[in-house]
């Protein structure tokens, strides 16, 4: 049950903090209690999806903090806690107001969050997980997995939790879960047990994790990350000048048949390279990458001769990342 704390000099009878379990207290019934009780303070809590900190002023919730993460976001992320402390204290700092939302609303959306979360989660996964991959795994199933497949498992590092990875409300969690559930039945996936620091006697605080890359950051960071030997990179420099020069004379001699043909061979030698790899069949488990090579290979092209595109640069540093990793 929430108690009252220690009393400052001077203010007898007046309670300005108190403590409580969310397990006795929900969310709910405190963020209606500071809504009634109509005093600026400060709540801290100590939950299993973080630390978080939420700052009420005249009835209304003008700040929420969980590492760099501010705002509304928080309070769908503090949601999703079952367990943990809190600490409120009666007090105003001053705190610059960095939005204005109204608790109840609030916490509504943020049951939506929640509930439509664990809807497409199902059974087994809670938010407070961390998962860290298996590389050896990829060996025999790499050449099967989606990009992004491949651009989720990178992300599985150990240290962020499963809600940093699809916060509540991801536009993409169906997809990302439908992904996830793969991995897991392909064995790619380690669950990691996070241990407090017994000497620090805290709880490590996990930035949530950076919003997902676009889709070419991702293709782009496969393509790196897939066998390049010099005799592939020939066959896709004679694919990409076939492909371009049939369709420039297709084009201006209005020869449809010259254009069709010049495509076709050059789709031929792109799949010709992918038979020099240790994974042919790659192409036919995962057809997005090879309709988006000529564009990628270009990209690499133009990345060595001194031009820098933005989202290369991004999968580059993907494509390192993930190699570190491993």
């Amino acid at each position: 049950m929430a108690s009252p704390g220690p009393l400052p000099a001077g203010a007898s009878g007046t309670r300005t903090r108190f403590a409580g379990s969310l397990k006795d207290v929900s969310i709910g019934d405190l963020f209606q209690t500071l809504e009634m009780s109509a005093k600026p303070c400060r709540i801290e809590f100590e939950t299993e999806v973080g630390e978080i900190a939420v700052w009420f002023r005249e009835r209304e919730v003008i700040d929420a903090e969980c590492g760099e993460a501010t705002g509304a976001e928080v309070i769908y992320r503090l949601a999703m806690a079952d367990d943990g402390s809190f600490v409120a204290r009666f007090k105003d700092d001053d705190r610059a107001p960095r939005f204005h939302g109204a608790p109840q609303r609030l916490l509504m959306e943020a049951a939506r969050r929640r509930d439509e979360w664990f809807q497409l989660a199902g059974e087994g996964l809670l938010p407070a997980m961390r998962y860290t991959s298996k590389r050896d795994g990829l060996l025999s199933t790499g050449d099967g997995l989606s990009i992004g497949e491949l651009a989720l498992l990178a992300r599985f590092d150990g240290k962020a939790q499963l809600v940093d990875i699809i916060p509540p409300g991801d536009e993409d969690a169906r997809a990302l879960f439908e992904q996830l559930t793969n991995l897991r039945e392909l064995d790619l996936l380690e669950e990691v047990h996070w241990v407090e620091s017994l000497a620090s006697g805290r709880r490590e605080s996990v930035a949530p994790a950076p919003v997902p890359e676009g889709f070419w950051v991702r293709g782009f960071a496969t393509y790196l990350s897939l066998e390049n030997t010099a005799a592939r990179w020939v066959i896709r420099c004679a694919a990409l000048v076939l492909m371009l020069l049939t369709a420039i004379l297709g084009l201006a001699l209005a020869r449809p048949q010259v254009l069709l043909a010049g495509q076709l061979l050059g789709w031929a030698l792109l799949l010709l390279g992918h038979a020099t790899t240790s994974f042919p069949q790659l192409p036919f488990r995962s057809p997005a990458l090879l309709l988006c090579e000529p564009v990628l290979f270009l990209t690499d092209v133009l990345e060595r001769a001194g031009v820098r595109l933005e989202f290369a640069e991004r999968g580059r540093e993907l494509a390192r990342a993930d190699a570190s990793a491993r």
